[in-house]
């Protein structure tokens, strides 16, 4: 019943502050001096409203601004907030950029 509720809010605020869709983001990454700009198209609304709007929300916050980007094999580009080698970097002094996904409470999903 909660997630019931929590996916029907989600999908309202996403129509009511991004529209319609269908919902994209666009993201430059830097790789050896050289700028990509690659397109991220959420699914349809109705599949994963809570998923798309947490996203949204990030994207509208800033918070992926700054995100490490890495290719994890030859077709797959990942990104999130730590380095490639994750907390050995984080060991050496060199600051997460989870904090303000964390301070904005939108670093989680409230369900899978």
């Amino acid at each position: 019943l909660m997630q019931q509720a929590i996916r029907k809010e989600s999908k309202r605020t996403v129509l009511e502050r991004f529209g319609p869709g269908p919902h994209q983001v666009q993201m430059t990454f830097v790789r050896d001096n050289m700028d990509y700009d690659i397109v991220i198209e959420m699914a349809p609304l109705n599949a994963v409203p809570h998923a798309i709007h947490l996203f949204l929300e990030q994207i509208e916050h800033g918070l992926w601004n700054g995100a490490y980007f890495y290719i994890n094999t030859e077709h797959v580009l990942q990104a999130g907030p730590f380095p490639a080698n994750g907390y050995k970097e984080l060991a050496k002094g060199k600051p997460s950029s989870i904090k303000p996904f964390e301070d904005l409470q939108l670093d989680t999903l409230a369900f899978p």
